[in-house]
């Protein structure tokens, strides 16, 4: 269902979601709350940065004969299947300038996923 600008009704809260991200972050650094190894959500990190800083730990630990593991877990696949069973039948109203009364039906976004809308 699109806007009378003929935008996506997504596409605001895409720039909402930015613009609370830029907040956060901002306040995050401020206030000295992130840790130096993280690499989520911050400008100059990435995830190989972070792969990077892992596979130098282990070499390391191995150089000094210290056993080294790895574990991994992920939780995407998890969290997407839980937003989506959230908002599955869920619906909301909407009145637009002539108070035409529309019926708006939630569907599942997947916020694993990162990425613009491919209606925006």
């Amino acid at each position: 269902m699109s806007s009378h600008t003929g935008q996506s009704p997504t596409c605001p809260l895409k720039l909402l979601e930015r613009l609370v991200a830029q907040q956060l972050t901002i306040f995050l650094t401020d206030n000295g709350l992130l840790l130096d190894l993280q690499s989520a959500y911050r400008a100059h990190h990435s995830t190989e940065t972070a792969v990077l800083k892992v596979v130098a730990d282990i070499l390391l630990a191995l150089d000094c004969s210290n056993l080294a593991l790895l574990s991994l877990l992920d939780l995407s696949a998890a969290f997407d299947k839980w937003f989506a069973s959230y908002l599955s039948g869920r619906t909301q109203q909407r009145a637009n300038t002539d108070h035409h009364v529309a019926a708006i039906t939630c569907r599942a976004w997947s916020p694993s996923r990162i990425g613009p809308s491919p209606t925006c």
